[in-house]
């Protein structure tokens, strides 16, 4: 509800997490200030930043389609992946996570809507610790982001449930 969201962090918190074993958070509320105020785990669902969900569904989808019998994301590996859109909390979890599972990612984003610096560190951080041939490669130019791609993808069409603040409308 609107007073849940309102009120939020503090004393809501310590009542719900002494009803859950865990807690799933898919709020605004900094994912920090929801953990020190639990007694429970907390696991990041959704965040203005990063949107970890969708890419656990998108990876169950993939296996399903690109190495079917198999539930190991290392099936995955040498597979290209596409992105053209805004850069935003999906991309950015796309970033961290594809590269590392060997899968490259071409990233076509307008200009303006550039990739962002600390996500593509951590990327890159994250792809020399695994040793992974995963590469990110980002241009402008949509066509040429889904040049030889095996899945091309994008976000939504339409305005989330939730507001996350985003440059101007184009």
């Amino acid at each position: 509800t609107a007073s849940w969201r309102a009120s939020a962090s503090t004393p809501t918190s310590r009542c719900a997490f002494l009803l859950a074993q865990s807690a799933l958070k898919l709020t605004q509320i900094k994912h920090q200030e929801l953990a020190a105020n639990s007694s429970v785990p907390v696991i990041n669902a959704l965040s203005s930043l990063y949107h970890p969900t969708q890419i656990l569904a998108d990876l169950q989808t993939l296996l399903e389609l690109h190495g079917p019998f198999s539930t190991h994301l290392t099936t995955l590996s040498g597979l290209t992946i596409s992105w053209v859109g805004d850069s935003n909390n999906i991309l950015n979890e796309m970033m961290v996570t594809y590269p590392r599972l060997g899968i490259n990612l071409q990233i076509a984003t307008p200009v303006g809507y550039e990739l962002d610096p600390e996500v593509l560190a951590r990327a890159n951080a994250g792809i020399k610790a695994e040793g992974s041939t995963g590469r990110i490669i980002h241009t402008n130019s949509p066509e040429a982001a889904v040049k030889g791609a095996d899945v091309v993808t994008t976000d939504t069409w339409c305005v989330s449930a939730l507001t996350f603040s985003r440059p101007p409308p184009r």
